[in-house]
């Protein structure tokens, strides 16, 4: 009986020290990890501070018009940014999404927060990153949602739809060509009651509620936009997302509140409105494969899209994204 007990309490103790010994090579971490697609593009064209216009800069296109920009920024940044839901060109020719469930609002003021925080990454590292923006309004193309929820009929509306999913391919195969590595922000603005910056890795709020332990989190890894990260990392998946070196934790350190973190009241959406990622983060962060991962930031008008704020925001969430590269990607960006 004794032999039995010894021999059971030795399993228990090889599991838990298994477990805290694994990190973040768990199980889901063994499902997969594809080759992704090699995007082709013309080198010439896509070059340190060029910005290519789709479909202007498109002849076959026949187009004379701006839909989506790709600011292309210094070709050994690790960093992608875009902004998907600022734009206000609505030509008449172009229809409405008038599907009933398809969301129109415009994020306001995304696109200039967006370049501030390009222009203090530039400051800071010596490095422009690459940006995308769509400048149509949302109300005729939303290029965060898949094509076929995007609810798009126009020929038009869809061209520019493929035109910025194809400059996000782009940016990411740059990144993987010249640092092998990198990290996309997906800028978008909520318009919930609490003014905090929602961090989305595509993981539920019933993900994410689990309070009492954070076992569960740590399996869920490979539900993530940042697959990569979490493969690359010296710390547990938890930490990750609501530990103290989490990318939430690092804006409150910077002053800017957000869930999740390692804040009380802060460590978990719980009840609350939450948005945990949309589309591009799905597509193009590193849960399907590769090693550039996705982070969509959901922030608020009061600290951080207000016009006077623009600055100050852009900045912090900048120097918490070197923070994060240097704790995380084992890279010091700062120059």
């Amino acid at each position: 009986m004794v032999r039995k007990y010894n021999f059971f309490f030795s399993l228990v103790l090889l599991a838990v020290v298994a477990y805290s010994c694994k990190k973040n090579i768990g199980n889901e971490f063994d499902i997969r990890d594809p080759e992704l697609e090699i995007i082709e593009y013309d080198k010439s064209i896509y070059k340190k501070g060029s910005t290519i216009h789709f479909p202007l800069d498109f002849p076959e296109q026949n187009l004379p018009v701006n839909y989506v920009e790709f600011r292309v920024g210094d070709l050994n940044s690790p960093i992608i940014l875009s902004s998907p839901h600022d734009g206000t060109l609505a030509p008449d020719s172009i229809g409405g999404r008038d599907h009933p469930t398809a969301e129109d609002a415009r994020d306001t003021h995304t696109t200039p927060l967006v370049e501030r925080i390009a222009d203090t990454l530039e400051a800071r590292t010596g490095m422009r990153p690459h940006i995308i923006v769509n400048v149509l309004s949302r109300k005729k193309m939303d290029p965060n949602r898949s094509r076929d929820e995007a609810f798009v009929k126009h020929p038009d509306a869809l061209d520019a739809w493929d035109g910025y999913q194809n400059f996000l391919k782009i940016a990411r195969q740059i990144v993987t060509d010249n640092v092998g590595k990198g990290l996309y922000l997906d800028i978008h603005g909520h318009g919930h009651p609490k003014d905090r910056i929602e961090v989305g890795y595509l993981l539920t709020p019933a993900d994410l509620n689990d309070s009492l332990s954070n076992f569960y989190l740590d399996l869920k890894a490979g539900k993530s936009s940042i697959f990569a990260v979490g493969k690359g990392s010296l710390v547990k998946f938890s930490e990750l997302i609501r530990g103290a070196s989490s990318f939430g934790a690092l804006l409150w350190d910077e002053k800017h509140p957000a869930v999740p973190s390692d804040q009380p009241g802060n460590q978990w959406p719980g009840s609350d409105d939450y948005f945990n990622g949309g589309y591009c983060t799905l597509a193009y962060g590193s849960l399907r494969g590769g090693n550039v991962s996705a982070i969509q930031l959901e922030t608020s008008y009061k600290n951080e899209r207000d016009p006077v704020k623009h600055a100050t925001a852009g900045g912090a969430i900048a120097r918490a994204t070197i923070n994060y590269f240097k704790l995380h990607y084992g890279m010091n960006l700062q120059k």
